[in-house]
């Protein structure tokens, strides 16, 4: 596997739009789900550059496949963010909102959610993130170091760490 299975961004460069902000990809109501890397990062999504960013609204990542009633979750084995990693350094800005992020896992930090090294504040909206789990990691729900973050509503609960790390 590689970074990214799932939804992979770089934006390295500025693309100017009024009033003067970066253009970001924008996903809304979508499905990213059974995506899987080894020794890799983000295999629901990776973002990562200079400019890199993604505003995400009413999307299911991981979760239960409707089909199976089974987990059906982004898996980054032996890497960080199993649903979504978001790596500095840069000036791009991550937007969640009305969206489940659920039974992602990841060997290391963040299954759910990994933030390192971003300047601007990644806000989080309205958004469940639950039952993700890290097999030697901390945060099994989110994991943020040196990354602003801003939380209104949702919920965060039922996400499992090992009995030696924090942030379960």
């Amino acid at each position: 596997g590689t970074y990214g299975m799932g939804v992979y961004i770089n934006n390295t460069a500025a693309i100017p739009q009024p009033p003067d902000d970066p253009e970001m990809p924008t996903f809304d109501n979508c499905i990213i789900r059974d995506n899987y890397t080894k020794n890799r990062a983000g295999a629901g999504f990776y973002i990562t550059g200079a400019f890199g960013g993604a505003t995400i609204t009413s999307c299911t990542i991981g979760g239960i496949d409707p089909e199976t009633a089974e987990a059906d979750k982004n898996w980054s084995d032996n890497g960080t963010g199993g649903a979504i990693s978001f790596t500095g350094p840069t000036n791009g800005t991550l937007s969640i909102a009305g969206s489940t992020i659920r039974y992602n896992k990841g060997s290391t930090q963040g299954p759910g959610i990994y933030l390192t090294g971003i300047t601007n504040a990644t806000t989080i909206t309205d958004t469940e993130i639950s039952y993700n789990t890290t097999t030697n990691g901390h945060g099994g729900g989110m994991y943020a170091n040196n990354a602003p973050l801003t939380i209104t509503g949702g919920k965060i609960n039922n996400n499992t760490v090992p009995n030696y790390k924090e942030g379960g």
